[in-house]
This record gives structure tokens, sequence and C-alpha cells, in this order.
């Protein structure tokens, strides 16, 4: 059977139905014809588009501090470099002394005596004084004036501490000097001075 003239398609109408269908699809879709640029209402716009655009803060850093901790050679002690986040507490340098010399520091022969002041508590600070608290009295060997002048010198070290204090139970105790005395008041880092190498 031959097709009727008007079952066949022409690339004509082909075109026309076309161009409508898709004329029919932009508009639906919101997109003008005449290819301008539409305003829209306020309350069109969906949620947010219209809002001011919000200052992006990016938060600094932390800024970090060069420090010196001080550790054990012999007899004598010797001042090694860390970076600790200012404003740096004496909690911090505290535990980062109790922490102990790193495996290259031990390999190069540093230590540390601080076994010899028992278990380190807490550390508060105020008007230039850190007091240090320790689990009980401490003796008088060249050992503990070494932990002694580990905890004095590292702590003054970094500003504003100026003295120590050594406490247990919150009581001051005896801390023993480079000379042989002792004292039960606050230190600075005057006298042990004499034992950095």
């Amino acid at each position: 059977m031959k097709p009727s003239p008007l079952s066949v398609p022409t690339a004509g109408r082909l075109a026309r139905v076309g161009a409508v269908g898709l004329a029919a699809l932009l508009l639906g879709c919101g997109v003008p014809l005449d290819g301008e640029a539409q305003s829209i209402a306020g309350d069109s716009v969906p949620f947010g588009l219209l809002d001011e655009p919000s200052e992006v803060v990016v938060p600094p850093a932390p800024a970090s501090a060069q420090i010196s901790l001080y550790l054990t050679s012999g007899t004598t002690l010797v001042a090694v470099a860390r970076s600790l986040e200012a404003p740096v507490a004496p909690a911090a340098l505290v535990s980062m002394l109790d922490d102990g010399p790193t495996a290259d520091e031990l390999a190069s022969g540093l230590g540390t005596a601080l076994g010899d002041l028992g278990t380190i508590g807490t550390v508060g600070a105020g008007g230039g004084v850190a007091q240090v608290e320790v689990s009980g009295p401490l003796g008088s060997d060249s050992s503990t004036v070494l932990a002694v002048a580990q905890v004095v010198l590292t702590l003054t070290g970094a500003p504003p501490t100026e003295r120590v204090l050594f406490v247990s139970d919150g009581e001051p105790i005896a801390v023993p000097l480079p000379d042989g005395s002792t004292t039960v008041d606050s230190v600075d880092r005057a006298p042990f001075e004499a034992l950095l190498g």
C-alpha cells in the first residue's frame, strides 16, 4: 500500500513542529524568547540569593614561641630549643619538660633528672611567680638540685615568670640550692645558672 501524501512528513513540517516544541520548552523553563534578561520580583528569588555576602573570617594560625627547655648533660644543664603555642603557659612548659628529651636528644647524651621531684602536679602562676606542686619533700642530693634547676631555668626563661615556688599539699617546701643550702621561699634563676654547661 502506498502512503498518502498527507501522512508523509515533510522537512518543513518537521522543522515547524520542532520549533514550536522548543519554544514551549523554553517558555516553560522561564527562558525568554527575545534573548533579553528579565528582572524578577525579590520574593520570587530562591532563599539566600539576595542576602548580603558575609565576610569570610579566617582565624589566624596560633602563634608559636621559641622557648628553652633545660636538660641534663652529666652534672650540668643545657638549653634545647622548642616551639610552643603562644602565649606560653607555665603548665605547658612543665608538661613539655616532663615529657623528657626526644630520641635524638637522648642519643646525644641529654637526659632529665625530673624523676627526683616525684610526681609533678598542678602548675599555677601569678604575679611573676610560678607555683609547682610536687608529691612530697625534696631531697638535697645533686640529682634533685639538677631537677629543681631544670624546672626553675625553664620556667623563668619564659616571661613573665621570674620566680618559682615549690609546694606540696599547697604548702611551701624546702628546695635544695647548688651551694648546699635550702630555702622555702620562691627562687629565681640566679643560683642555678652555675649549673649551665
